[in-house]
C-alpha cells in the first residue's frame, strides 16, 4: 500500500510538473503509471489477500479454498487498481491541462466612515456703546467737509486730495478700522475703530473722496443738510443714492437748514428741522437715519430732548477724543482742515 500512496503523491504533485508543456506531462505521467502498475496490482492484491482470509477464517492447509480465494482477491484488487490508476492519471492530465484557477480573495468591505460633526461654535458676545463691557473704549471722531484742490467760501473746510489720501494710507497701514455709525452696536467687533465725518453735504465728497474710500476699502459718514440737495454745490439726490448703496458712506442728517441750535427753543420750527431732515433723507437712502451733527456743533440743554426722540447719536464739532461710555448725543469729535499737517493729523488721531 505504501507504494500506492507514493505514486498517488507523485501524481498530484503539481509544482514544477505544471510548469511543463502538455507533451511533457503526459510522458511522464505514463511513464510513472508503468513503472509503478505491477507493484501497485501485486501488493494490492497480497494484501486483499490477507485480508479475505481473516474475514473467512480460512486455514492455510485448505488449498483448494485458498486457491479460490486468491482469484477472487486478484479479480477484485486488479479492478480497483486500474480504477485508482486511471483516475488518477485522468485528474493530473486534465489539471495539467487546465490548472484549477485560484480563487479571487473575497473583498474586505470599506468600513464606512461617520464623520465627526464639528464641535458647536460658541458665540462670542457682542457689546454696543451702550454697554459697562465696552466703557472707556476710544473711538476717535474725525471731522472734515470737503475734499478737493479747489476752494470756494472758507478755504481752510477744503483738504486736499492729495493730503486725505495721505491720511487713508497710514490709518490702513496702522490698523486702522474705519466705521459708521451703524456698527456702534456691534463696537466690540472692531479693536481699532476710527469715525470719518463730513459736515455739510458738499460735492467734493462724491468727486474725491468717494474713489479714495473705495481705493483703500474704508468707510465715511456725509452730514447732510436735506434741503440742499438741489444745490450744485452740495451732493444731488442721485449722487447720495449711489452712495448710499455702495457700502462706503453713511449718509445721517446735518438738519433741514442748517439750523443753529445754540440758541433754538423748543417748537414746531426746531421739530421739523430734526423730524423732517430725518424723513426726507431715509426718503433718499432708504437706509434708517440714526445720527445728527449740529450746525457748527451748536447746541443747548433743552433741546436735547427733543434730539434723543429723533436720533440715537448728536454729534459737536470739537472736545476731544469720544470714549464709550459718554454722552451719545455730545459726541465729541476732532476737525480735520486744510491747514492740519501730516503730523498733526497722526497726533490727533493717536490721542
Amino acid at each position: 500500500m505504501c507504494y500506492i500512496k507514493k505514486a498517488n503523491r507523485l501524481l498530484v504533485k503539481k509544482g514544477d510538473f505544471l510548469k511543463m508543456n502538455v507533451k511533457k506531462r503526459f510522458i511522464i505521467t505514463l511513464f510513472i503509471f508503468l513503472i509503478f502498475s505491477t507493484n501497485f496490482f501485486i501488493i494490492s492484491a497480497n494484501n486483499e489477500y490477507a485480508e479475505k482470509n481473516n474475514i473467512y477464517n480460512i486455514s492455510e492447509t485448505n488449498t483448494e479454498k485458498n486457491t479460490e480465494i486468491k482469484k477472487e482477491v486478484e479479480k477484485t484488487c486488479w479492478e480497483l487498481f486500474i480504477k485508482n490508476v486511471i483516475n488518477k492519471f485522468l485528474q493530473n492530465f486534465v489539471l495539467s491541462i487546465f490548472p484549477t484557477p485560484t480563487p479571487a480573495p473575497t473583498p474586505i468591505p470599506t468600513p464606512t466612515l461617520i464623520p465627526t460633526p464639528p464641535p458647536t461654535p460658541v458665540p462670542i458676545p457682542k457689546y454696543s456703546v451702550h454697554d459697562k463691557e465696552t466703557q472707556g473704549k476710544k473711538i476717535p471722531i474725525l471731522m472734515y467737509h470737503d475734499v478737493s484742490e479747489e476752494t470756494w467760501g472758507l478755504e481752510n473746510l477744503f483738504t486736499k486730495p492729495e493730503e486725505f489720501e495721505k491720511h487713508l494710507k497710514y490709518l490702513k497701514d496702522n490698523g486702522f478700522q474705519t466705521i459708521t455709525f451703524e456698527d456702534l452696536d456691534n463696537i466690540s467687533d472692531f479693536d481699532k475703530p476710527i469715525l470719518l465725518t463730513f459736515d455739510d453735504g458738499y460735492v467734493g465728497n462724491y468727486l474725491y473722496a468717494y474713489p479714495l474710500l473705495k481705493k483703500y476699502n474704508m468707510k465715511a459718514t456725509v452730514f447732510i443738510i436735506s434741503d440742499a440737495v438741489y444745490s450744485k454745490t452740495c451732493l444731488s439726490i442721485d449722487q447720495l443714492k449711489e452712495m448710499s448703496d455702495s457700502g462706503f458712506w453713511s449718509i445721517q442728517s446735518h438738519t433741514k437748514t442748517h439750523y443753529y441750535m445754540g440758541q433754538a427753543v423748543p417748537g414746531e420750527k426746531l421739530k421739523q428741522e430734526l423730524k423732517e431732515s430725518k424723513e426726507r433723507i431715509q426718503e433718499i437712502t432708504g437706509k434708517e437715519v440714526i445720527a445728527l451733527a449740529y450746525p457748527n456743533g451748536e447746541y443747548n440743554e433743552s433741546i436735547l430732548p427733543y434730539v434723543k426722540q429723533e436720533y440715537k447719536y448728536g454729534l459737536l464739532k470739537n472736545g476731544g477724543v469720544f470714549r464709550c461710555g459718554d454722552d451719545l448725543v455730545k459726541m465729541k469729535r476732532m476737525g480735520i482742515y486744510r491747514n492740519t499737517s501730516f503730523e498733526a493729523f497722526k497726533s490727533i488721531v493717536n490721542q
